[in-house]
């Protein structure tokens, strides 16, 4: 309740399973749809294109989920169609509902600064993917 609505569109929230590991988001903020294009409600991270985007976000709430405790993860974004490169900046926080077992992730990417660049990027880059 406490958290600034300029921020909720932000958001996204994991659900953790366990044997195998999984995470699946329940919530997908609408700012991270504008952003990407997408609303994974309901999907894994591995569902990200290109799968090795998927892939790094996976690892990214497994070191959350294994250290049980929250992290910056600051990473380049590099296009292959020669777009400029962007740095994301991402914070996860571990959520458990009894103390011990990290039942979900709470992780904020602030997409606010040069967001039409964040959009372009995204719609040429799940473009590209999808003509192949």
């Amino acid at each position: 309740m406490e958290l600034s609505p300029r921020i909720i569109p932000f958001i996204t929230v994991v659900d953790v399973g366990y044997q195998p590991l999984a995470f699946t988001y329940r919530f997908w903020g609408t700012g991270q749809t504008q952003v990407k294009g997408h609303d994974f409600t309901g999907k894994s991270p591995l569902a990200h294109i290109p799968k090795e985007h998927g892939e790094l976000i996976f690892r990214e709430y497994e070191i959350v989920t294994e250290r049980k405790e929250p992290a910056a993860f600051i990473r380049g974004i590099h296009p292959k169609d020669y777009s400029p490169s962007k740095i994301q900046e991402t914070l996860r926080l571990p959520l458990s509902d009894d103390g011990e077992t990290i039942n979900h992730v709470v992780s904020f990417a602030d997409w606010r600064t040069d967001m039409e660049l964040w959009k372009q990027m995204y719609k040429r880059m799940y473009k590209r993917m999808s003509d192949h």
